[in-house]
Formats: C-alpha cells, sequence, structure tokens
C-alpha cells in the first residue's frame, strides 16, 4: 500500500496527503509525502501520533469526534486541490454500521484534493455477526457517483478478506 501511495506521489507530484483513519501512524513512516494530516477517531492514538512527531511541523493530526466541519475547513484552508490525497486504507471495511460509511463518505468528499487512495474489500456481501468488525461494501460505486473516476486498481496478494487498493482522481474541479 505504501508503495503506492509513494508511486502516486512522485508521478503526480502530490505534497499533501491526508490520511483518514491514519492509526498509530507506523504507516507514516513508510509515506515519502512532505506534508502530511492524519485523522483518527482514538483520543489515545492522536495524542501518542503527537508526541511522537512533535517536532516535526509538516505533519498534523486530528482527533475526529463531530467536529468534521471544522477539520475539513482547516485542511482544505492548507491544502492545493492539485497536489493533494486522500488515504483511507483499512478503514471502509470496519465502517459496519451505514450511518458511519455516510459520514466517511461525505468526509472524504468534503475534503478539496484531487486524488484519494483506499484500500477496502469492494463488493457487496451480506453483514456476518461472527465477523463483528468488518462488511464488506461496493464502495467504488458510490466513489464513481460522487464524481470521482477509478484509475488504478491493484489486488493485495494472499488477502482473505480480498481487498484491494484503488486509486481515484475526482472529476469534478
Amino acid at each position: 500500500k505504501s508503495k503506492l501511495l509513494n508511486d502516486t506521489i512522485l508521478k503526480y507530484n502530490l505534497k499533501y496527503a491526508i490520511d483518514i483513519g491514519c492509526g498509530d501512524g507506523n504507516n507514516l513512516s513508510l509515506f515519502e509525502v512532505c506534508n502530511y494530516s492524519g485523522i483518527d477517531v482514538s483520543k489515545s492514538i492522536i495524542e501518542e501520533n503527537k508526541k511522537r512527531f512533535i517536532s516535526n511541523k509538516s505533519k498534523k493530526f486530528y482527533l475526529l469526534e463531530n467536529n468534521h466541519l471544522k477539520i475539513v475547513d482547516e485542511i482544505n484552508r492548507s491544502i492545493n486541490k492539485n497536489d493533494s490525497i486522500i488515504v483511507s486504507f483499512d478503514v471502509i471495511l470496519h465502517l459496519v454500521e451505514d450511518y458511519n460509511y455516510k459520514d466517511h463518505l461525505d468526509f472524504i468528499n468534503s475534503i478539496r484534493a484531487s486524488y484519494c487512495l483506499v484500500s477496502s474489500s469492494d463488493e457487496n456481501i451480506d453483514y456476518n455477526p461472527l465477523i463483528p468488525h468488518v462488511k464488506h461494501r461496493n464502495y467504488s460505486k458510490d466513489f464513481l457517483s460522487a464524481g470521482w473516476e477509478l484509475i488504478i486498481e491493484k489486488k493485495i496478494p494472499n488477502c482473505p478478506d480480498k481487498r484491494d487498493i484503488k486509486l481515484f482522481k475526482r472529476n469534478l474541479y
């Protein structure tokens, strides 16, 4: 995943990555990007990331807690839409509730970046309560209907939950 992101950053000369569901920052250590905003719902994760990257002013972290509009506004003021990418690695398949999925898509669509890189399964499969934190969705159809164009698709080898990684480019700009 990080290789495709880094290749995309180089190919399109991207300067800013917005990582929705950034987690513990381990992926960030693999990303080769000038400016980075990490967003997560876990207060402890965001606090740890802020401590870990305290000396690096090009890295910002946001706790997502009913403050979507504030975060989107701040990010949109700090990025150039033509050199920015949104990253959503392994988030969508963990959004079991439909309203959380919709909020995630709305959040992505509110950020004025030209590219979005997503890793997730991409097919509708009935929810299995025996696997309580996974819901497979055909998210790419929602991206396409929101004005994104699929430009790269790669399967993640040996992945039991059929995740792939897809790069979208926004058509609305």
